[in-house]
C-alpha cells in the first residue's frame, strides 16, 4: 500500500513539475514576445532620430545655401575692379561646383567690341582669348548656347566631339556650358571643365537656379565698370571716381532689390528699395509686394510670379503707389532661385523710369496729333479753296433760274451743306475766328477774370465760380483772341460734364523748371523754363481711364447728345501749340476734371506759321480765268 501511494505521490510531482514547465515557458514566450516587440520599438526611435535629423540637415542645408547666396551678394557690391566681380564668382561657383578650370566671355556692350574674358585663374586668360580667336571658335561657342536658356552636362566624348569645338585643348573630361542673358539677349557664355572627375546633374541645377542673378550681377557690373574706363579717358576723372563708393552706391543708388518668397511677401530690400513705395515710413519687410502695385496690375504680376520657373528672367513695367496723384513708374526684372530643390525664392530688381515713361508719351501724343493737325490743315485749305469756287457758284446758278423753278429747292440744300462745310473749315483754318491775329502782349489774369464774369452771368444759378489767379504774373506775348477761345473751350468742356449744380475752379501760378524734368506731384514732363500755369477744374462726371488717350483727337465727344462735331479740345490742343505750351488733363471718375495749360514765360515766342492759304494756280496754265465777287 506504501509503495502503491509512493508512487502516486511520484507521478503526482512529476505531473506538477511538467505543469510548472508549461507555464514557464508560456513566460519565456512571452518575454521573447515583449522583447521582439521592445526591439521594434527601439529601430523605430531610431529611425525616426534619423529622419528627424536628416530633415533637420536638410533645413541647415538650405539655411547655408541661402547664407551662402546673401554673402556672395553682399561681397559682390562692394568690389571695385571687374578682376575682384570675377574672382568672387568663381569663388561662388567653387563652392559648389567640383571644376577644375572656369572661363567667362562677357559682351555687355558695343563700346567694348572684343568682350571681357574672365577665367578662374588669370593666367589662362590670354590662352582662352587665343581658343575664341582661333578657327571662329567664338561663334561657334555663341551658336552651341544661342537658342539656349539653361547650362548643359556634357560628359561623354561623343557629346564633346559632336559640337565640333577642338575640347582637347581645354582637356576636357566633362563640362558644364553655359548662357549669359538679360531681357533674352544673348551676353555671353560660360565654361566649368572638370579634367578627371565627372561633373553631376545636382551641380548643373545649382548652376541652372544661379544663372539668373549670375547674368544681372556680372552685367551691372561689367557695364558700369566699362562706362568707368570710358569716363576715364574722357574727362580724366579716375582719381574721383576711386573714392566712389560701390558698396554704398548700390545700396542706395537707384537699383532698388527686393527678396520675396513663393506667397510674395518681402522677405528683404536694399536700402534704396526701403525707401522707393509708398510706405517709406513703415517697415516693408514682412508685407506682400503686390500691395504696392495699382489693382489692375496685381494679377499680370501674380501670374508672373506663379509660372516664373527657375533661373528665368522675366520683365514688367509697372506703376507704384506713391502716395502722389500720378504713380511711378517702374522697369521690373523677376528671377526665381530654388535653394536645395526645396526653398524658393522670388528676386525683384527694379528701376524707376517714370520721367522717360512720361516724356515719351508726351512725345508720342504730341506728335500724332501733330501729324493730325498738319494733315488736316493741308486738306482743308484745298476744300477752301473748292468751297470759295463752288458757293458762289451755286448762288449764282440760283439767282438765273425762276424762284418757282424745281431745282431751286436741291441748289438751297445744296447751298447750306456747302455754307456749314466751309464752317466747318473755318475752324480747322483759324479756331472759329473771323480773323486772322498777330502776338501782342496781354494781361492773362485780366483776360480769365473778364470770360469767367461773362459766363457767371449766364450760369450763376446753377455754377459755382471760383478763382485764385497769381496777381505776380507780368504781361505776356499771346494771341489773345485765340487765348479767349481756349478759355471759352475748357470751360464749356467743364459746365458740359457737370450735373444741375456744380463748381468751376481757375488758378493760375508761375512754375519754373530747373531742367527738362517732371513737375510733381502730377508727373507732367516739361522743359526747362519758366511758365504760367493755367488750371481749370470741375468736379463733374470724370472721364473714364480708357478714354483719357483719344479725348484731343479731333471728332472724338463722349457725349451722349453729340450735337457738336468733336472739334473743341483738338481746337483747344493746337491753341496750345501755337503759343509754344502744352496741355494736360487729369480725370477721376464721379470726382472731378482738371485742365492744365503751360504757356512759356519768357524766352519763347508764340508760334508765327502762316495758316494755309489758297492754292494758287499753275502759272504755266494757259486756260482763262473768271473772278467771281459776292457780296
Amino acid at each position: 500500500m506504501n509503495i502503491r501511494n509512493n508512487i502516486s505521490s511520484y507521478f503526482e510531482n512529476i505531473l506538477d513539475s511538467i505543469k510548472n514547465m508549461e507555464e514557464g515557458a508560456e513566460a519565456f514566450t512571452e518575454l521573447e514576445q515583449l522583447a521582439i516587440e521592445i526591439s521594434q520599438l527601439e529601430q523605430y526611435v531610431k529611425i525616426s532620430f534619423e529622419t528627424l535629423d536628416n530633415h533637420f540637415q536638410a533645413y541647415v542645408n538650405q539655411i547655408n545655401l541661402l547664407s551662402s547666396l546673401i554673402d556672395f551678394q553682399r561681397k559682390v557690391i562692394q568690389f571695385k575692379t571687374p578682376e575682384e566681380v570675377s574672382g568672387g564668382v568663381f569663388d561662388y561657383l567653387k563652392e559648389h561646383i567640383n571644376f577644375d578650370r572656369a572661363c567667362i566671355y562677357l559682351k555687355v556692350s558695343d563700346d567694348h567690341p572684343d568682350g571681357d574674358i574672365l577665367a578662374d585663374d588669370p593666367e589662362q586668360i590670354e590662352a582662352f582669348r587665343a581658343l575664341l580667336r582661333k578657327d571662329n571658335n567664338l561663334e561657334k561657342f555663341n551658336s552651341i548656347v544661342y537658342d539656349k536658356d539653361l547650362g548643359m552636362l556634357l560628359n561623354k566624348p561623343g557629346q564633346l566631339e559632336s559640337l565640333q569645338i577642338p575640347w582637347q585643348e581645354l582637356n576636357a573630361h566633362s563640362v558644364l556650358m553655359f548662357p549669359l542673358r538679360m531681357q533674352g539677349e544673348l551676353i555671353g557664355f560660360g565654361l566649368l571643365v572638370a579634367y578627371t572627375e565627372k561633373l553631376s546633374l545636382d551641380q548643373l541645377s545649382f548652376l541652372n537656379l544661379n544663372l539668373g542673378i549670375l547674368s544681372l550681377l556680372l552685367f551691372q557690373h561689367f557695364y558700369f565698370f566699362q562706362l568707368k574706363r570710358r569716363l576715364f579717358k574722357q574727362v580724366k576723372l579716375q582719381k574721383v571716381l576711386e573714392d566712389v563708393k560701390y558698396a554704398e552706391y548700390f545700396d542706395k543708388g537707384p537699383l532698388f532689390i527686393y527678396s520675396l518668397d513663393d506667397s510674395g511677401i518681402i522677405l528683404h530690400a536694399n536700402a534704396s528699395a526701403l525707401q522707393s513705395i509708398q510706405a517709406q515710413q513703415e517697415n516693408v519687410i514682412g508685407r506682400k509686394f503686390l500691395s504696392f502695385i495699382p489693382p489692375e496690375h496685381r494679377q499680370p504680376f501674380e501670374n508672373i510670379l506663379r509660372t516664373l520657373q527657375i533661373g528665368d528672367l522675366n520683365f514688367y513695367k509697372t506703376p507704384v503707389l506713391s502716395g502722389q496723384t500720378a504713380d511711378r513708374i517702374w522697369d521690373c526684372y523677376i528671377t526665381k532661385m530654388e535653394l536645395h530643390e526645396r526653398f524658393h525664392l522670388n528676386i525683384i530688381f527694379a528701376v524707376d523710369v517714370t520721367r522717360q515713361y512720361y516724356q515719351e508719351q508726351l512725345q508720342t501724343r504730341n506728335e500724332i496729333l501733330n501729324q493730325v493737325t498738319q494733315f488736316s490743315r493741308v486738306i482743308n485749305g484745298y476744300l477752301s479753296n473748292l468751297l470759295t469756287v463752288m458757293i458762289p457758284n451755286v448762288s449764282l446758278i440760283k439767282t438765273q433760274l425762276d424762284h418757282d423753278d424745281e431745282l431751286q429747292k436741291p441748289l438751297h440744300t445744296m447751298e447750306l451743306s456747302l455754307r456749314q462745310t466751309e464752317s466747318l473749315v473755318q475752324k480747322f483754318l483759324n479756331y472759329d475766328l473771323k480773323e486772322l491775329e498777330q502776338p501782342a502782349e496781354a494781361n492773362l489774369n485780366r483776360l480769365v477774370k473778364e470770360i469767367l464774369d461773362a459766363y457767371e452771368a449766364k450760369t450763376a444759378e446753377r455754377i459755382n465760380f471760383k478763382f485764385s489767379l497769381d496777381p505776380g504774373i507780368p504781361k505776356m506775348v499771346l494771341y489773345p483772341k485765340r487765348l479767349a477761345r481756349l478759355l471759352r473751350i475748357l470751360i464749356q468742356n467743364c459746365l458740359e460734364a457737370l450735373p444741375e449744380r456744380g463748381t468751376v475752379k481757375i488758378s493760375t501760378r508761375i512754375v519754373k523748371m530747373n531742367n527738362d524734368d517732371l513737375l510733381p506731384p502730377h508727373m507732367f514732363y516739361l522743359r526747362k523754363g519758366r511758365y504760367v500755369e493755367m488750371s481749370i477744374e470741375d468736379n463733374g462726371v470724370g472721364i473714364e481711364p480708357k478714354l483719357m488717350k483719344h479725348i484731343f483727337k479731333p471728332f472724338f465727344s463722349t457725349k451722349i447728345k453729340n450735337e457738336s462735331l468733336g472739334l473743341g479740345l483738338f481746337v483747344a490742343y493746337n491753341i496750345v501749340k501755337d503759343l509754344k505750351g502744352e496741355i494736360f488733363v487729369r480725370s477721376q471718375p464721379n470726382k472731378s476734371t482738371t485742365f492744365y495749360v503751360y504757356l512759356p514765360l519768357k524766352g519763347e515766342k508764340p508760334m508765327q506759321v502762316a495758316l494755309p492759304g489758297k492754292v494758287e494756280p499753275s502759272v504755266q496754265s494757259k486756260a482763262p480765268f473768271i473772278l467771281v465777287v459776292d457780296d
